[in-house]
């Protein structure tokens, strides 16, 4: 009866300049998991906010599979694995080294899927 409420976590794919991508969109499993990585008490307010950087780069956590390949990998993050061995932390490393441009597209296409996904979720 409800079950647009549920997000499916059955992977997306997706491409970018013929690269090939596939994310789990984001659950509220994931968004308590990593809520203390990214609120934060402001110093002169002493009020919670969400540090935006550290909640995006919680997201490419939820990147599946991604083109590079192990060679490229090690090259930018001295790690010898796949994408698909790479911890989240060492997902976000090589992340903050791609090229801005198609770091803002990944994230911009991540937070499409999770729109669209929460989307489904009908509003009274």
């Amino acid at each position: 009866m409800f079950e647009e409420d549920i997000i499916s976590e059955d992977l997306v794919e997706f491409d970018l300049d013929g690269r090939k991508f596939k994310f789990k969109p984001t659950t509220a499993e994931d968004e308590l998991d990593w809520a203390n990585d990214y609120w934060e008490i402001d110093k002169e307010t002493k009020k919670l906010k969400q540090n935006i950087k550290k909640r995006t780069l919680c997201k490419v956590a939820n990147l599946i599979e991604a083109p590079w390949d192990k060679e490229t990998i090690n090259k930018a993050i001295n790690v010898e694995k796949e994408w698909s061995e790479l911890s989240s932390q060492e997902k976000i490393d090589f992340m903050k080294k791609i090229n801005p441009r198609l770091f803002d597209m990944i994230v911009l296409k991540m937070g499409i899927i999770d729109g669209e996904a929460q989307s489904k979720i009908k509003k009274n």
